[in-house]
């Protein structure tokens, strides 16, 4: 997508992902357009050369003067956190149907619809088997059922209409301006690592730069519309990788602290009847307390490889390393 004049459509881009794609799809020389809300926070959108549309995503017919005459769509937005399943529902399966049909509405030369799902949609691996994108899905949460969901919808898009979409699903992503694996540098940072259980438990990991680069591989290669693809960094790392990278990158030493299952799921069970009174349910609760214990969350790359002609380019040292120098640029850590 290096040519001049492309004219692409985000929705989320004021978010961690969204901005950093649509900082290079800027650099590409692309007319970037950006689906926000009226409340949204721009922060890392104020003085870009980026056309914004505070229509939300809740009106299909709302979406068209952002679609006319767009090349591509990048749909980012979602919700990865909500009180209960509906909100899920509406944040990862009504909005990306809205999108879809706007798109069949108003997108008649929209080459690729380019959605985000998550590794949540295909479950948890066994030891040193990544999933690949030919499994079953097994999702554990609320939040992986509704990225199923969305799934579905994609699929049903495509197939009876003919809407050329593709769909992305990463595991964890880090990079600069994500404020959720900061917590764990933040921890990291006071001299200890806490890991759920005593075995030594694997996951999969994207830097920012890395995923950015898949979504626009899987919008402009020609076959992508129709399949789903992982987009990871190929490393199988375990917690105890993770809390020693983190700690050099860092320049700290690093105390592991294993924490029993029984206990996790004690204070889970806790946070999860507090979050349903409340309705602001924490981040650890008893759903992600069932996904912490899993073996492994892990994914494989060869499809995109293959096909896309990805290759990551930043293994978990460098992109940490970067991560946290812009963390302490800006007081961050």
């Amino acid at each position: 997508m290096s040519q001049n004049r492309t004219t692409v459509l985000i929705t989320g881009a004021n978010g961690f992902v969204g901005s950093h794609l649509a900082d290079e799809l800027l650099r590409r020389g692309c007319r970037v357009r950006c689906i926000v809300r009226k409340t949204s926070n721009l922060q890392w959108l104020k003085g870009k050369q980026v056309k914004l549309f505070d229509t939300g995503l809740a009106n299909p017919d709302a979406l068209q003067p952002a679609l006319t005459g767009a090349d591509y769509v990048y749909h980012i937005a979602g919700t990865v956190k909500a009180p209960n399943e509906a909100g899920y529902v509406n944040g990862n399966v009504q909005l990306t149907r809205n999108v879809l049909e706007a798109v069949s509405r108003y997108g008649q030369g929209v080459k690729n619809v380019v959605v985000t799902s998550s590794l949540a949609a295909a479950g948890p691996a066994l030891p040193n088997q990544p999933v690949t994108e030919l499994m079953p899905c097994n999702p554990l949460s609320q939040y992986g059922r509704s990225k199923v969901a969305q799934e579905q919808v994609c699929m049903e898009y495509f197939t009876r209409q003919q809407i050329p979409v593709t769909i992305i699903r990463p595991p964890i992503v880090y990079g600069e301006r994500d404020t959720e694996v900061l917590l764990l540098f933040k921890i990291v940072e006071r001299g200890f690592f806490a890991m759920a259980g005593f075995s030594d438990k694997q996951i999969s990991l994207v830097y920012i730069a890395d995923l950015v680069n898949g979504l626009i591989l899987s919008a402009e290669t020609p076959h992508a519309p129709g399949q789903t693809y992982f987009i990871a960094s190929g490393e199988i790392l375990t917690w105890v990788n993770l809390g020693n990278i983190t700690a050099a990158a860092l320049h700290k030493k690093n105390r592991h602290i294993r924490i029993p299952h029984a206990l996790l799921y004690g204070v889970a069970g806790i946070n999860h009847l507090w979050g349903k009174i409340s309705g602001n349910m924490p981040l650890i609760n008893l759903e992600k307390a069932k996904e912490i214990v899993q073996p492994a969350w892990t994914c494989s790359i060869d499809k995109a490889k293959k096909q896309l002609g990805f290759e990551p380019q930043f293994a978990a040292p460098l992109g940490f390393a970067q991560t946290i120098q812009w963390y302490k640029q800006h007081k961050w850590l």
